[in-house]
């Protein structure tokens, strides 16, 4: 099963419907409040981790259930519509921690991260990205079509993941550019934006209202303006942000050129991963694709 963006998680949870069966049982399918917790318990976790839930259905308990697979155990949480929470952790056939009534989101990040450490999770889940962007090397499609990232690329990704890590800003997807480099994606509520680090040393930052369908930046960077750009555009208010930027001049056109040119990459990309056995992990935008 291919792991989804984090916009994608979200959108399902929206979707979520029960089963016609259970209707005539007179369940109750997950509303507001379950389909609200539910996506702030993903978020919270992916902000902690790096990990989406590869599993969302309803529960007959009424609300929604959420499977993750976390360091070898198998991680189930229950979100209700009464707004409580239930989790069970197993590692085969071995259950390790099981809890039915969790009242607040601080107590199931407690339970949860009680033994384990999020910042090195954090750590070793952006090396295994980097790793795998080497891995697949500068021929990752057609040399006519696309040339994949270069030396200069992955060592400008490589310094990039550990300033990440200290604004506490994971990307949710890290893939080949096909405008030759790499491209990062980050999700920071309604703000979607694309760094592209290029095999010609240029850097280029494309910014999304995802809410609003409006690009609100559209910019080329320095290495050194990563961070505090990334920092000023998708960890502060967007409205002071707007205000902030007002005599920035935005070419909507040439951003939406290079938004169609991102997503038919995207495209082309996972329709190679099948023949390339790009693993379900590097697919991950992962739209912190």
């Amino acid at each position: 099963m291919e792991r989804k963006n984090l916009l994608e998680i979200y959108k399902e949870i929206e979707s979520i419907q029960i089963p016609e069966r259970w209707k005539k049982e007179n369940v109750i399918a997950p509303n507001k409040n379950s389909k609200d917790l539910a996506k702030k318990i993903v978020s919270m976790i992916f902000n902690n981790i790096n990990y989406l839930p590869e599993y969302i259905v309803a529960t007959i308990e009424e609300g929604v259930y959420l499977r993750y697979s976390i360091n070898n155990k198998e991680v189930i949480i229950e979100a209700y519509n009464d707004s409580t929470m239930a989790m069970l952790i197993s590692k085969g056939k071995n259950i390790l921690h099981s809890t039915d009534t969790i009242k607040s989101l601080n107590n199931l990040r407690q339970l949860l991260f009680k033994n384990s450490n999020p910042q090195n999770d954090k750590k070793l889940s952006l090396e295994e990205k980097v790793t795998k962007i080497k891995e697949y090397g500068t021929k990752w499609q057609d040399e006519d079509i696309a040339v994949g990232p270069n030396k200069s690329a992955i060592s400008k990704l490589e310094n990039l993941t550990s300033h990440l890590l200290e604004i506490n800003l994971m990307p949710i997807r890290i893939t080949p550019s096909i405008e030759e480099g790499i491209c990062i994606a980050f999700l920071n509520d309604n703000k979607l934006a694309y760094l592209e680090i290029y095999n010609d040393e240029t850097i280029g930052l494309l910014i999304e209202d995802i809410e609003h369908k409006k690009i609100i930046a559209n910019i080329d960077l320095i290495e050194s303006d990563i961070i505090p750009t990334l920092k000023q555009y998708l960890l502060i208010d967007l409205d002071k942000l707007i205000k902030s930027v007002d005599d920035t001049i935005i070419d909507e056109r040439h951003a939406n050129e290079l938004k169609r040119r991102l997503d038919e990459k995207e495209k082309e990309f996972e329709e190679d991963a099948d023949k390339k056995k790009i693993s379900k992990e590097f697919l991950t935008r992962e739209y912190n694709i």
